[in-house]
């Protein structure tokens, strides 16, 4: 079954009384359940009560008067919104891509606050394949990818690169060194 949602944008949006009243009616009927779910989600009823609120503003925007009432669509909605809300606050490494260091050969080219112990790291690992050459700027995003948790979006941007050929470069990349290690 394919669900639609109204494709009115934000600019689009007129509110009424008759949309108001039919959210009032959805949030009576269905606004513990869908707190309550966020509840268990998150562990936090302060951050349940945002989201909550987020939810219904999603419902309130976006939903067609007879989606009001569904409860699936609702719980659906509510995850959406949480996935949302924990995909923004993930906490990145502080991590700075230098390509002016890919390109002179620079055994290190990622910056933390404990770069020492993380250039260390990365000439222990890189040693592992002494016979391999990599292109610096392969080694940097297989970096980013693999020790820092990045995507390929988000490297892609970093580089100036498309993320499919992030991605290709990076596979390529992965299966070199697991052939070099007989994996």
């Amino acid at each position: 079954m394919r669900i639609s949602y109204s494709k009115a944008s934000s600019n689009d949006f007129q509110p009424s009384d008759e949309r108001r009243e039919a959210l009032r009616s959805a949030m009576l009927l269905h606004g513990a359940k869908i707190y309550g779910y966020l509840c268990s989600r998150t562990g936090d009823a302060e951050l349940a009560k945002d989201l909550s609120q987020e939810t219904w503003l999603k419902v309130y925007r976006y939903f067609e008067l007879r989606q009001f009432t569904e409860i699936g669509l609702l719980v659906r909605k509510a995850r959406q919104v949480y996935l949302d809300h924990r995909r923004a606050s993930k906490i990145r490494s502080i991590i700075e891509f230098r390509p002016e260091l890919a390109q002179s050969g620079d055994p290190a080219p990622i910056a933390t606050m404990d770069s020492h112990s993380e250039a260390s790291l990365w000439e222990e690992f890189w040693n592992l394949f002494p016979n391999l050459a990599f292109d610096p700027v392969d080694q940097n995003c297989f970096w980013l990818i693999y020790r820092h948790n990045y995507t390929t979006k988000e490297v892609s941007e970093r580089v100036g690169m498309p993320p499919s050929t992030i991605h290709d470069r990076v596979s390529r990349l992965v299966k070199q060194c697991r052939e070099a290690l007989d994996l």
